[in-house]
């Protein structure tokens, strides 16, 4: 099966004949049900996954359309106070353009006594999956890791530690972790037994939530520890065999109602609509 995620937030004419080609899309959780309905009309098998970050949004969403999925996260965080914050009382990025939720087992809890955890949970649920009723097969987490301590050794991106209990105090990189991955753990447990048995929940990046039904190895099959002598830097023991690689994930994850592993190459010449098919490409692919 053919994977392709694509998470571009508009579409043009034709778009959705280009899309139908693959056995399963990775698609922005803005994408219109028109477009949807399209792409299920040519290709009814197509597996349609919505793509949304499990932990923030975009620091622009506010100037996203009302109606915006993206832009419910952030009014919901803001208004709960669910950032992840610095020492200086920041919000903390995990990218360049994105704000990242806290995640630890500190977030507050708001007069609902909810925490992120519950809220998330919902909004896949009752939002993005419209509780069963929408044309997504499913959804596919962003951002699943393990840790999150790693952001802060970009001082350009996060000038200042992470403070995910709001003490103006850096918190210790295992704490900070330990309380990260048990509380990805909880939102995803949770999201797992809320969500109608039928939808698929998959992951980017490397964990070992297997409540998921799979994960994404990006830019595979490049990675850290290149094998020694692999004339085109490939990694190729490392993102199929290790801890968190290509057959241990198929050996982990949840097979109900079913399991997805992804290996998403990118080739990075030529357009979105034509690759530059050269010898090398045909050897990568």
């Amino acid at each position: 099966p053919t994977f392709n995620l694509y998470i571009r937030k508009h579409y043009e004419a034709g778009d959705d004949t280009l899309l139908a080609k693959w056995d399963v899309l990775g698609l922005d959780m803005d994408t219109p049900d028109s477009m949807l309905v399209l792409i299920k009309a040519i290709n009814p098998d197509c597996k349609l996954l919505a793509f949304c970050p499990i932990n923030g949004t975009y620091d622009q969403a506010m100037r996203f359309p009302p109606q915006s999925k993206w832009r419910l996260i952030f009014e919901t965080a803001a208004a709960n106070n669910w950032w992840l914050r610095n020492t200086n009382g920041g919000q903390v990025k995990d990218h360049g353009n994105k704000f990242t939720t806290n995640l630890t087992l500190n977030c507050p809890k708001n007069a609902q006594n909810q925490s992120i955890h519950d809220w998330f949970p919902g909004f896949i649920n009752n939002t993005v999956l419209q509780n069963g009723a929408s044309l997504w097969d499913g959804v596919i987490l962003d951002d699943c890791w393990v840790g999150i301590w790693w952001v802060s050794i970009d001082t350009w991106l996060n000038p200042y530690p992470i403070d995910s209990n709001g003490d103006h105090i850096a918190d210790a990189q295992s704490v900070l972790d330990q309380s990260w991955s048990a509380g990805n753990d909880t939102l995803l447990s949770r999201l797992r037994r809320t969500m109608p048995p039928n939808k698929i929940l998959t992951g980017n990046g490397q964990n070992h939530w297997y409540q998921l039904n799979g994960a994404m190895i990006e830019t595979f099959p490049f990675g850290n520890n290149p094998d020694p002598g692999s004339p085109a830097s490939y990694s190729w023991n490392y993102t199929m065999f290790q801890n968190y690689g290509y057959f241990s994930n198929e050996d982990h994850y949840n097979n109900n109602p079913q399991r997805m592993n992804f290996l998403n190459a990118k080739w990075a010449v030529g357009s979105r609509y034509t690759s530059n098919q050269s010898t090398e490409y045909q050897r990568h692919k």
